[in-house]
């Protein structure tokens, strides 16, 4: 019985001290910005950030003088009609991506996984109209140059073989959208949304240093509105 005891303890403190020093890394990561000398522009390309309260993605023009995604995206199962006009691209953990189809939410063991062990990832990718801009979609304006370097982050996150993109299923959430392999795994100090939030600092945006969980990310669009 004792042994239990102390068993239960030292888990109860394991935990306890993992969730504190978790708590520390979030909170510096939130207080101290990248690109604190970020100004918004009036012109340029136009991109935005969507949220579900979770997970959160990046919206780029379709086509572009600088990056035609639709041509990128070979192999590509996924439908396309004149009124999608751009590519929303997200990171994520794959066993959570395929486990939430028709709206469903994943296992519990499924989120463990994702949480503490490193898991593989995939890209989702789904072509759209354009957006319009509200609370949970914030549109961020970039110079071509900026621009540019966040296709360079977005095109080299996908993993490919012989050049080609490796596609993980046709089958996406709807008829517009499908999922590749994509490179890095996912865990607590590398989630969908420090994806996210790393692309925007390669584009010169103010976010934070990382940002685990969305709201993190979406409250410094916010402010730079």
């Amino acid at each position: 019985m004792k042994k239990t005891l102390k068993l239960v303890a030292k888990t109860l403190i394991f935990f306890g001290t993992m969730l504190f020093v978790y708590a520390i890394y979030v909170f510096i990561s939130y207080i101290f910005p990248k690109n604190s000398d970020y100004q918004k522009i009036s012109e340029g390309v136009e991109i935005f950030v969507r949220t579900n309260d979770f997970h959160t993605d990046l919206l780029v023009p379709l086509k572009n003088d600088q990056q035609n995604w639709e041509t990128f995206f070979d192999p590509n199962p996924i439908y396309l009609s004149e009124k999608m006009d751009y590519c929303a691209v997200g990171w994520g953990d794959e066993g959570f991506y395929m486990e939430s189809f028709e709206e469903k939410f994943p296992s519990k063991m499924t989120i463990f996984k994702a949480i503490f062990l490193p898991s593989p990832t995939l890209m989702h990718v789904e072509f759209c109209p354009k957006p319009k801009e509200k609370n949970y979609c914030i549109k961020i304006v970039l110079s071509a140059e900026n621009y540019q370097k966040l296709v360079d982050f977005i095109a080299q996150s996908f993993e490919k073989k012989d050049a080609k993109l490796l596609i993980n299923s046709e089958k996406g959430y709807a008829n517009s959208d499908c999922f590749y392999k994509a490179l890095g795994n996912y865990h607590l100090f590398r989630t969908c949304n420090d994806w996210t939030c790393e692309g925007l600092q390669k584009a010169g945006v103010k976010v934070p240093q990382n940002a685990p969980f969305e709201f993190m990310l979406m409250n410094y669009l916010k402010e730079n509105k």
